[in-house]
């Protein structure tokens, strides 16, 4: 007796188990993509260090300032120049700090909704196809949309990381020669 109702039960828990299979798997397959390409992306973004960039922004003023003070853009040497017009683009870095705090959140949102999705679509709840579709459709293009900006902040925060390991030092040097010298 014990034998025919363990034998039923698991009979039971097969058909279960095989009844509760997603029917959207290729969606599922979808969903599973995009966040993974969202999680390369954010690898990378979350690896800038924006405080360093902070500070070569604010030392930014004062360094040009200091070149223009002391020194007029047409006495000065080829090499020079170029550096400064590098340097210049350190300009760009300004409120890089404010722009990777609204996207870290807009991580954060993106990925929630995306595992929200795949919650409901593994749970068969009662969504239409339809709704699927155009769900996945919405999420994909969103965050797609995220993933660019993340790249385009990441790689302006490279470039700042750039400034601030190799041009910032040689201003700095620039400025103190320039002070010298005049």
């Amino acid at each position: 007796m014990n034998k025919l109702i363990y034998s039923i039960t698991l009979v039971l828990v097969v058909l279960v188990s095989c009844t509760t299979e997603t029917k959207f798997p290729e969606e599922i397959k979808d969903l599973e993509n995009l966040e993974k390409k969202l999680a390369i992306t954010e690898a990378e973004f979350y690896n800038v260090d924006t405080t360093k960039i902070y500070g070569l922004y604010k030392a930014y003023d004062q360094n040009m300032r200091n070149i223009k003070r002391y020194n007029r853009m047409d006495s000065l040497d080829e090499n020079r120049i170029n550096l400064i017009m590098l340097y210049k683009r350190a300009k760009t870095l300004k409120g890089i700090k404010i722009e990777y705090r609204k996207l870290a959140k807009e991580i954060t949102e993106t990925k929630k909704q995306l595992s929200d999705l795949k919650s409901d679509l593994n749970n068969n709840n009662k969504i239409t196809p339809e709704e699927v579709k155009q769900y996945l459709n919405d999420e994909t293009i969103y965050t797609n949309a995220l993933i660019k900006q993340l790249v385009e902040t990441t790689n302006k925060g490279k470039l700042g990381e750039y400034m601030v390991d190799s041009v910032a030092p040689k201003i700095d040097s620039l400025v103190t020669l320039i002070k010298i010298e005049h």
